[in-house]
């Protein structure tokens, strides 16, 4: 297995983790940290064979964070 790390963007410092075999028609898996913001956020990645001639692309879109909240509900509530 091998892997390969692809940032977000420059800034964020957050991954995405692509884990492949490279031979033939294996599975890919597409892991990604969290994301912390409440905005969705989306990557292109694109695959191709060593020669080049086949490419793919997939599309990664993650969901933004649920918005803000108040503990001291949650916390009255969850103690009642």
């Amino acid at each position: 297995m091998a892997t390969k790390t692809i940032y977000w963007s420059g800034s964020s410092g957050d991954r995405i983790t692509v884990t492949y075999t490279g031979n033939g028609n294996d599975s890919v898996s597409i892991a990604s940290d969290p994301n912390p913001g409440t905005v969705s956020r989306n990557k292109t990645i694109t695959f191709a064979t060593t020669d080049g001639k086949v490419t793919k692309t997939v599309a990664v879109i993650q969901a933004g964070a649920p918005g803000d909240y108040n503990n001291d509900y949650n916390d009255d509530y969850l103690n009642n």
